[in-house]
């Protein structure tokens, strides 16, 4: 019996990794860190110890320079981090707010100082012009831009307009589903073969391939558009890629709530219509992370809620009168006709203001008979 049940627990065990390693594995949401450490003269320095700590969530990794002072950081979180450097006859080495962002490759490459220095220099911290340890080509944006940039329904996906060669296709009703904000062209590609992805896995819609999940933009911490040279692990579709990292908890509590109201204040009247139409737009939610264990276990929570009004101008429509909803149709205009089913005939026969003048109404039901009706103000 206790056998059954070990074999029980590991097919549960290797089904639930089955599970869970693909969503891990599908997208890119880390970041790499690589440096060269040499001396003032320009040697490699080796065996240098190096730590990176993540500011948010105490994450420490550290490392070992090789035989030509390079090291390297894989697979790191998105996030912002410090590094401390310590070598052997060498003065202690440290930066802050070294950013990793998603899908890129942050190259350092420092000078240390001897003992009997005081002066270290550090090369790379800032965005280099090209990327030459990455061939992907793409643009982050991060959740400074998410949030200050305007969003007239608070979509995120507004901007990946803002990306070179993306192109939207609303309006174009090309297919279904082409009217969400992120469906767009890029490169002149097709809609509908781009790949989208959130926090690792595929976010797509399994029928025209649509971004199934659009975070709030309060909830994003950055995003990127991949739109050529992609890396083996970025395959499934032909068109651009799109990575979306949402914010995590952190060692410090943190969150915002926050209100979005539009109506017609500043809307124009429409050249066909006779006044504006209601619209009234409440966007409401709230963000809260923090530490369930400090330095070990975090959590991030969202809610939005989206109350829409949107008035339609159409021409005038004729409505039903009072009288005619009960069946008279006495007071309205003239109506003629032919009708070809007995039954509906019969039935009229007997409304006020209608008179048949055909002899072969209400004949007998089912046959093929027409009665020719006049109804008018004259009950």
């Amino acid at each position: 019996m206790s056998r059954m049940i070990r074999r029980a627990s590991r097919l549960i065990a290797c089904l639930m990794f089955l599970l869970l390693f693909p969503a891990v594995g599908l997208g890119q949401n880390t970041a790499d860190l690589q440096g060269r450490l040499v001396d003032p003269t320009g040697r490699p320095v080796i065996s240098a110890f190096i730590i990176i700590t993540s500011q948010d969530t105490a994450l420490i990794r550290a490392a070992t320079s090789d035989d030509s002072g390079e090291f390297k950081f894989s697979s790191l979180p998105v996030g912002s981090y410090s590094l401390q450097v310590k070598a052997d006859g060498y003065v202690d080495f440290r930066a802050h707010d070294v950013r990793a962002n998603i899908g890129k490759v942050v190259r350092l490459d420092i000078s240390l100082a001897v003992n009997d220095s005081h002066t270290a220099s550090l090369r790379g911290m800032g965005a280099p012009m090209i990327e030459t340890s990455n061939t992907q080509l793409g643009v982050v944006m991060d959740d400074i831009s998410v949030t200050e940039l305007p969003l007239k329904s608070r979509d995120t996906f507004e901007l990946l307009q803002l990306q070179s060669g993306v192109q939207s296709t609303l309006g174009a009703d090309l297919f279904f589903g082409s009217d969400q904000p992120g469906v767009v062209s890029v490169n002149g590609g097709r809609a509908r073969s781009n790949n989208y992805n959130v926090n690792g896995g595929h976010s797509g819609d399994q029928f025209v391939n649509a971004p199934s999940i659009q975070p709030s933009p309060d909830t994003i911490a950055e995003f990127r558009v991949i739109s050529h040279n992609y890396d083996a692990d970025l395959g499934r579709n032909s068109g651009s890629v799109l990575n979306v990292i949402t914010k995590s908890g952190s060692n410090a509590f943190h969150g915002s709530t926050y209100e979005y109201f539009r109506n017609t204040a500043l809307n124009a009247r429409g050249y066909f219509d006779p006044e504006k139409p209601d619209f009234k737009q409440n966007e409401f939610g709230g963000t809260l992370g923090g530490p369930v264990r400090r330095d070990k276990t975090f959590f991030f929570s969202s809610y939005e809620g989206r109350r829409v009004r949107n008035g339609v101008t159409s021409d005038s429509v004729t409505v039903p009168t009072t009288q005619e909803r009960s069946g008279n149709f006495s007071a309205g205009q003239p109506f003629t006709g032919v009708l070809q089913d007995a039954t509906v005939a019969t039935e009229l026969k007997t409304r006020p203001g209608c008179a048949s003048h055909d002899p072969l109404f209400g004949h007998v039901p089912g046959e093929h008979n027409s009665a020719r009706m006049l109804c008018s103000n004259s009950g």
